[in-house]
């Protein structure tokens, strides 16, 4: 069955990316990022930023903009049935060239798990003069770190790099 991903949730003034490959059933039918409670994504955001990300979806959206953080996923469409990564086929990446010429301030660009990291490379989506890095996915089907792992993790890479790029002003705790 084909999926369609949802536009970014970005800005001007956006520095960092994070990208996913394509939303799960659940955020398509709620038509939300990481809708799926199980999905860990925004428990960690909260960890990394120190702000409340257990809120309505408009006050999650501003959040991440007030953090200059961008959320996206790596594909436009793709098929796939139920939500997991393994079954995607005949993908079609985002146009990231674009994106980047109209959101220049962003440096760094994060993978939601390596299936991103994979799908971003095979489509040889890298632009130069930007940072990317894998982070573990937030996915409950990924079990290989617990939440607090994946939440230290994530935060570490988070804050080394941006804070070195001089862009980030996450609250560093």
């Amino acid at each position: 069955m084909r999926k369609y991903s949802f536009p970014a949730i970005v800005d001007k003034n956006s520095t960092i990316l994070i990208l996913g490959t394509m939303p799960s059933e659940k955020s398509l039918q709620l038509n939300e990022y990481y809708a799926n409670p199980m999905n860990q994504f925004w428990k960690i955001l909260s960890f990394v930023t120190g702000d409340n990300f257990f809120t309505t979806y408009s006050e999650k959206k501003e959040l991440l903009l007030k953090n200059k953080i961008a959320i996206w996923d790596v594909l436009m469409h793709c098929e796939r049935e139920g939500s997991l990564d393994l079954n995607i086929h005949d993908e079609f990446p985002n146009d990231f060239i674009k994106f980047f010429n109209v959101y220049p301030n962003i440096r760094s660009v994060y993978f939601n798990g390596s299936k991103a990291e994979k799908l971003f490379g095979k489509y040889s989506l890298h632009v130069g003069g930007r940072t990317h890095i894998l982070l573990p996915s937030t996915s409950s089907a990924n079990t290989s770190k617990s939440l607090s792992q994946k939440s230290i993790v994530w935060k570490e890479k988070i804050i080394s790099v941006n804070t070195k790029n001089d862009n980030l002003e996450l609250k560093n705790e």
